[in-house]
Formats: structure tokens, C-alpha cells, sequence
């Protein structure tokens, strides 16, 4: 039962680093195949650092980032601001949505052992 609910927990939290991915597709204006290939192949490695720590994934995001798109903010200063601002935003709806989603889980929970 304990591997069933880590896999599940692990799921969950691969699925929400894809929502982050795309994301970051809808709020920048980040085209490059590379920079999202990059992303891919640390996908794994980061859904692993979710599962045991939130806080440390965050940092460990923004670093990625940081680092994969520091070449091209170098070239065009004008694009960094927007950048950095959806992926601000995009990190902030990663991190808010999973919480709320367990709040609202937490306060049903005890409503479904009324009903039965």
C-alpha cells in the first residue's frame, strides 16, 4: 500500500511539473526547443527533489532557468523582465494551486466518513 501511494504521490507531482512547463510556455515568450528539452531531461531528477522537498525544488527551478537562459538575456536585456516576471508567475501558480487543492481534499475528507 505504501509503494501504491508513493507512486501515486510521485504522479502527481510529475503531472504538476508538467502543468509548470506549459505554463511557461502560455506566460513567456520562451520559443527555443532547446530551453524546454533541457527542462525535459532535469524532469525527472526535479520530481524526485518535489517529492521530498517543495521549497528546494522551487530554488533548484529557478536556478535551472536562470542558468539555461542567461546566454539570451545577455543579447536582449529587454526580454529578461518579461521573462522573469511569467516565470514568477508561472512558479507562483505551481506552488499556490497544489496547496489549495490539498486544503479543499483535507476539509472533504471528513464530510465523505458523514455520509457513510
Amino acid at each position: 500500500m505504501v509503494f501504491v501511494d508513493s507512486f501515486s504521490y510521485f504522479f502527481k507531482e510529475l503531472f504538476d511539473l508538467l502543468l509548470f512547463l506549459f505554463m511557461i510556455g502560455l506566460l513567456t515568450n520562451i520559443r527555443k526547443k532547446s530551453f524546454y528539452f533541457a527542462l525535459l531531461i532535469f524532469l525527472f531528477p526535479l520530481t524526485l527533489l518535489s517529492v521530498t522537498d517543495a521549497l528546494l525544488t522551487g530554488i533548484a527551478l529557478i536556478s535551472l532557468i536562470v542558468i539555461l537562459r542567461f546566454k539570451s538575456w545577455r543579447k536582449e536585456p529587454e526580454v529578461k523582465f518579461t521573462e522573469l516576471l511569467g516565470l514568477l508567475l508561472s512558479l507562483t501558480i505551481y506552488s499556490i494551486v497544489p496547496l489549495f487543492s490539498s486544503i479543499i481534499i483535507s476539509r472533504m475528507a471528513p464530510m465523505s466518513r458523514i455520509r457513510t
